[in-house]
């Protein structure tokens, strides 16, 4: 979901400093993958589960106060809601 929004790879944006793209792979494997903090720090690379609580705090608080990603976003979990179905 996040690579073709961002036209990138995971390994390209997922290190790089104050790049929303993980921290939006974290959000999403939460809410709508319902995934552990745990689960999702093993499936980013090894994140602590405390920093992967952390990122998608951050997250969301970006996302309220940026518009445009908010739709983004929200777009984004509702293609995940039909997959799931």
């Amino acid at each position: 979901m996040v690579e073709p929004a961002k036209d990138e790879r995971w390994g390209e944006f997922s290190g790089r400093h104050g790049d929303w793209g993980r921290d939006a792979a974290l959000w999403l494997g939460r809410g709508a993958g319902r995934l552990s903090l745990a689960q999702l720090g093993e499936l980013a690379g090894g994140m602590a589960y405390a920093a992967v609580g952390q990122a998608v705090s951050r997250f969301s608080k970006r996302r309220l106060k940026e518009p445009a990603l908010q739709r983004q976003m929200n777009h984004m979990k509702a293609q995940l809601s039909n997959v799931e179905t």
